[in-house]
């Protein structure tokens, strides 16, 4: 199989606003030598873009908008990749650089063991990234891998088959990627988590690092449910896993502080939250639990109740102030509720913990309405001046919200 390389950055202020950007990069691979393939797009989950670059022969040039993978290039061979890296204007003469954000640009190459073309052209592309954990060993994934695919492709639709993995050739003992084609994220969720296939996964958890838990069992974390429902001063509650991470996002609503400080009182507080098999360990990658309380300035049922919530975690930037946060978000936050009016208001406040900290939400109808509203160049203003105020860490999540009565 021809090598896949899989480049991605975190997009641009300028480029989210104006994704033509990206257009003289793949004009100029069109005209590079074994290339003969270009699939890209934004994840559904963040601004990031992903390339993929390759040879599809006997396939001509494709372009294709992916909406939930990493950007690909698919090269005739390696060595077409190096020599364009061998170029005195390399990388200026991609044409990049007016769309690549902080972080620069990642990439692997991959050389995937099966026809890549099903899942990459898919509607949804599925990527996933393994790293092999200490003592575990390639063939041993492998085993797991196969009858992950075996499962999936026994259900995914037809056109969108096979699932296919490659080693990646820059560490080719320790870094791995999977990609799947899906019609849609929710039909990728309703097979993954079906009886015969479900087993795989979480087995796969013992070879690669990726948490899992909360994720393969949502049910989980109705112990907690339950707990809230007993203790006084719990007003309302709203749950939910990230799309962008597998990150779990509780906004618990108490009546007062005090009535949450009188929780944490009590002789087996944090274990009686029964939160522990929800949250990943160390060996897994886990943090932790992050705990904050946000004073919001402005109703957030709206925002918390929309099918996607995006939470902006907002630190100020040295030599910033709250004045100068709180002028630039109520101008923003204006041109967004006019916008999207159906999710208004969008809402904020101070950590009572940090006053360098503070907490976002908005509520859309999706991420991907999301992007549409936000990457009109008329925002690029706004963005430029909030990125230059604090720095942003944001996600989007699908809550719901348990009766606690």
């Amino acid at each position: 199989m021809p090598v896949v390389e899989i480049a991605w950055w975190t997009a641009s202020d300028a480029f989210v606003a104006d994704k033509s950007l990206i257009t003289p990069g793949l004009d100029f691979l069109k005209k590079v030598e074994g290339c003969n393939a270009v699939y890209s797009g934004f994840a559904v989950e963040e601004n990031t873009y992903f390339l993929f670059l390759g040879t599809l022969s006997p396939f001509p040039l494709l372009f294709l908008n992916l909406t939930h993978s990493l950007p690909h290039t698919v090269w005739e061979t390696l060595q077409h990749h190096k020599d364009l890296i061998a170029h005195p204007q390399y990388p200026q003469i991609l044409g990049l650089g007016p769309t690549v954000g902080e972080g620069g640009i990642k990439l692997y190459h991959v050389a995937f063991q099966k026809d890549f073309t099903p899942a990459l052209s898919a509607p949804f592309t599925e990527i996933l990234a393994m790293n092999l954990k200490e003592g575990k060993t390639k063939e041993g994934l492998e085993e797991v891998l196969d009858k992950i695919a075996s499962g999936i492709d026994k259900d995914n639709t037809e056109e969108y088959r096979p699932v296919t993995r490659g080693a990646t050739v820059e560490e080719p003992e320790k870094v791995f990627y999977l990609s799947i084609g899906w019609k849609s994220p929710e039909f990728h969720k309703q097979i993954v988590e079906q009886d015969h296939i479900l087993p795989d996964i979480l087995q796969l958890r013992e070879f690669v690092d990726y948490k899992l838990a909360y994720l393969a069992d949502p049910n989980l974390v109705n112990p907690v449910i339950e707990f809230l429902k007993t203790v006084d001063g719990v007003l309302d509650t709203y749950i939910g896993i990230a799309e962008e991470e597998n990150t779990l996002f509780a906004f618990v609503v108490w009546e007062s502080l005090e009535h949450h400080i009188t929780v944490t009182k009590h002789p087996e507080y944090p274990q009686i939250m029964q939160l522990g098999p929800c949250i990943a360990s160390a060996e897994e990658g886990g943090s932790g639990l992050t705990l904050y309380h946000v004073d919001f300035i402005k109703p957030y049922t709206p925002s918390q109740s929309a099918p996607t919530t995006e939470v902006l975690a907002i630190t100020l930037k040295e030599g910033k102030t709250k004045a100068d946060l709180w002028r630039v978000l109520e101008a923003i936050t204006a041109k967004i509720d006019e916008e999207n009016p159906k999710y208004a208001p969008v809402t904020w406040g101070q950590t009572l913990e940090d006053e360098k900290k503070f907490y976002l939400t908005i509520g859309w109808d999706s991420s991907d309405a999301h992007r549409q509203i936000m990457g009109d160049p008329s925002f690029l203003p706004y963005l430029t001046d909030l990125r230059a105020t604090a720095a942003l860490k944001m996600v989007h999540v699908s809550l719901k919200r348990p009766a606690l009565l």
